[in-house]
């Protein structure tokens, strides 16, 4: 009788002790997963839709949310100094903005159908859809991207810049290709922090963000990305 209780309570510590350490191992695996985006850095998702219905679905949401429209803008194109599949992006898109609550946003795009861009070839190919999901993330973007393909997430698309670098509230995104893996494209972005070079005329990345600069994925890619961003 004592032989089989001290075998129970083998069996039982056993138990326990393969159950902590499928605990231990998970939650490696999660903390692992959490350090390829910062865990609380989704700032909005995106909503694409067809250049001719845009302004329609613009105003569906925002009637169904009780908000006023919202002016439409355009972003992308040359001034946006960009990426497309290793070529320079020409393609530009309609961009709006509706509030949700004081952390999250939705985006509204949709691209010029006559130029290539991750915005019109996603929408030519699955119409409209939830195109992407945005992290803001406060650390040098490229590292971040290598991060993301060493994990098997997906693959950098589009990359450029927005708004004028001189001043507050511009930045860089790359659109990470995840459909595959996700179900939806990831969108990494930075708010950089730029300066004047002294010796030129050109914008250059602060001492803070220059592991960002494009060098870094074009050794990576091995493609001709000169002066991006």
């Amino acid at each position: 009788m004592r032989d089989s209780i001290v075998f129970v309570v083998f069996v039982l510590v056993g138990l326990v002790s393969k159950c902590e350490g499928a605990a231990l191992l998970s939650g490696a695996k999660v903390a692992q997963m959490k350090s390829v985006i910062p865990s609380g850095s989704l700032t909005h998702f995106c909503v694409i839709t067809g250049w001719d219905n845009y302004n329609t679905t613009l105003e569906s949401y925002a009637n169904m949310l009780g908000q006023d429209v919202p002016k439409i803008g355009r972003a992308g194109g040359l001034d946006s100094n960009g990426t497309y599949l290793g070529k320079r992006l020409l393609g530009t898109t309609k961009i709006a903005f509706l509030n949700l609550n004081n952390m999250t946003y939705m985006e509204f795009l949709s691209g010029d159908p006559d130029y290539p861009s991750w915005w019109r070839d996603v929408y030519n190919v699955k119409g409209k859809e939830i195109h992407h999901m945005g992290y803001h993330i406060d650390e040098p973007i490229w590292p971040a991207v290598q991060k993301f393909e060493k994990a098997g997430l997906g693959i950098a698309k589009q990359w450029a810049r927005w708004g004028e670098m001189e001043h507050p509230g511009s930045g860089c995104y790359v659109y990470m290709d995840s459909q595959e893996t996700l179900g939806v494209t990831t969108e990494i972005l930075v708010a950089i922090l730029v300066m004047k070079c002294n010796l030129c005329s050109e914008t250059v990345l602060s001492d803070r963000q220059t592991s960002m600069i494009v060098i870094v994925f074009q050794k990576h890619h091995q493609l001709s990305l000169a002066n991006n961003f």
